[in-house]
């Protein structure tokens, strides 16, 4: 049974294959078309990955979108629109009659255009619940069967913030909070109003946090029914696009265009919408625990991508263990439309405490080196590969990363990464300056060896993903300064021998050098541009940086 999982019709658009029950390939569209957070239909990592695994268009059992009747949701829309939750404008009431009319025969329409490409799939289509394929992308990584799984979006369908728990070889929903009381909604207003791009610049905003004190006072957004914290979503929905919310007219002196300076108040207002962020979070995490009985925890949504708020969470008393999807936004309910269809026809749900993120294309030393041959660049194999990138690393140079299967995922996990040694704050300042061209005050994550992680960081746990936060040790603040967040924070990644051998190596190999075993990671790209795919986007990402190295498989490039 092959069963292709889709992400279409939002954002991120994906795809995955479950494969006799086991999940063997995931990739996002942006991967392959070289445009962020491309929302196309996927045709191109659909091809992708039927080329990885060697699999023909015919051979596909059933594809399933991760999504439902759109119907719902425009009912839901409308209710809000009659009610007052939407403003009840002529330009919002044209908005949803234009939605209505797209919205007829949508799921034929994407049956047909997926035919349009492919030959139809054995057993037709399946159209999943949004939320549910967010709660199975992470139940199949859960280390425990009886785990409970709370999805924070900004909207599925009706849903903004909803419970699950697997029963029976389904999962089944404890709990729903409408759209738009959401957190998500809230924060994308907050990044929106700060001057970043809502849907992707969030963790701008969690990263700016770490500079600020929570002084802002925000109750009046805040809605408290029993325990649950939850925020007044009617506030954050403009009457129209043309007009701000009333979130953002209240706190309009706030506001900041995206080229303006960035000022202390902009830090506090970012620093006190994370903290009820987290208080919100919080309490959604402790009433899932008490419904489902369980103190095993996963996450979902693309909210679960604020991994501050994840490290608040694992260091709760009542939490005895916390997974999050590594690719927790929408991309990631390819991974759980895939699964939905292979239950839908007979196969056994698979738990997967092995899981992989590395489920995307690779290519082999030959097709490298062909590359490398063709762009007539001078470049060296090198009899002690990992000796020879360790000791660049451990003379400050910068290196590009290039191996194995890609990462799935907005992280890089050792595979499409940019390394550099941690030791200097000078280094974190050259990729921000010389190669990411990013803002100087977002933090860059740390990858340690996991049988050394709590010498550097407190409470230290298992954290393969990097998306779970950890307090710095006074040792990691002295040898490792360039990893340390403002706050004292590190969203760290832990490698194994097991989990990613290669880094593993590459990381023992550093530490023998310097007696450090953390590297700074992150990700193989510029500025607005997605990670690497191909040899060739690393190859130009190279040129076109102040990149010194690039590993690239077996070889290696010099400046």
């Amino acid at each position: 049974m092959i069963s292709l999982g889709i992400n279409y019709g939002s954002h991120e658009s994906s795809v995955a294959i479950v494969k006799e029950g086991k999940l063997v390939f995931a990739a996002a569209e942006e991967r392959y078309t070289r445009i962020k957070q491309d929302s196309a239909f996927p045709v191109n990592a659909i091809k992708a990955a039927f080329m990885e695994l060697d699999i023909d268009a015919q051979e596909v059992d059933v594809v399933s979108l991760s999504w439902p009747l759109k119907g719902d949701a425009l009912l839901h829309d409308a209710k809000l629109f009659v009610t007052g939750g939407f403003g009840r404008t002529r330009s919002r009431a044209k908005k949803l009659a234009a939605q209505l009319l797209s919205s007829l025969n949508a799921q034929k329409k994407f049956q047909n255009l997926y035919r349009s490409f492919f030959p139809p799939p054995q057993n037709g289509f399946v159209f999943a619940d949004h939320h549910a394929a967010h709660a199975l992308s992470t139940f199949c990584l859960a280390e425990q069967e009886a785990s409970v799984c709370v999805v924070f979006d900004g909207r599925g369908t009706t849903e903004a913030t909803t419970i699950w728990k697997f029963e029976n070889g389904h999962p089944r929903k404890l709990f729903e909070r409408s759209f738009p009381d959401s957190i998500g909604v809230l924060y994308a207003n907050a990044t929106r109003l700060l001057g970043f791009r809502p849907l992707s610049d969030e963790w701008k905003v969690m990263g700016l946090a770490a500079y600020g004190r929570p002084n802002v006072d925000l109750d009046e957004f805040v809605l408290k029914r029993g325990w649950e914290t939850t925020f007044a979503g009617r506030h954050f929905l403009p009457a129209n696009d043309n007009e701000p919310s009333g979130f953002e007219r209240r706190f309009a002196e706030y506001g900041r265009k995206g080229d303006g300076e960035i000022a202390q108040p902009h830090m506090d207002f970012a620093a006190s919408v994370q903290r009820v962020c987290e208080e919100a979070m919080i309490s959604y995490v402790a009433h899932s625990v008490a419904l489902a009985g369980t103190a095993d925890v996963c996450l979902a949504g693309g909210v679960a991508l604020n991994c501050k708020a994840n490290g608040e969470i694992l260091r709760l008393p009542f939490v005895k263990s916390l997974v999050v999807q590594p690719a927790a936004g929408d991309d990631g309910t390819a991974i759980g439309a895939a699964f939905a269809g292979s239950i839908k026809f007979g196969v056994p749900f698979r738990r997967d405490p092995s899981f992989t993120p590395y489920l995307g294309t690779s290519y082999g030393d030959d097709e490298i080196e062909s590359v490398l041959k063709r762009a007539k660049v001078r470049y060296e194999r090198p009899e002690n590969f990992v000796e020879d990138v360790a000791t660049c690393l451990a003379a400050d140079r910068l290196v590009g990363w290039f191996q194995g299967r890609m990462e799935f995922g907005p992280r890089a996990l050792g595979h499409r990464s940019i390394l550099a040694s941690p030791i200097k704050v000078e280094n974190r300042d050259r990729v921000n300056e010389a190669v990411k061209f990013r803002e100087i005050w977002r933090p860059f994550a740390p990858a340690v060896m996991h049988e050394h992680g709590a010498r550097y960081f407190q409470d230290y746990r298992m954290s393969p993903y990097m998306i779970l936060s950890f307090w710095a040790s006074e040792h990691a603040r002295l040898v490792v300064p360039a990893v340390v967040h403002a706050d004292g924070s590190c969203r760290v990644q832990s490698v194994t021998a097991d989990n990613n051998p290669l880094f593993h190596s590459l990381l023992d190999s550093f530490s023998k050098r310097t007696g450090v075993h953390v590297l700074m990671n992150t990700s193989f790209n510029l500025k607005g541009e997605p990670i690497v795919e191909s040899p060739l986007d690393a190859l130009r990402t190279f040129y076109s940086s102040g990149l010194d190295v690039l590993a690239i498989g077996p070889f290696v490039v010099r400046k």
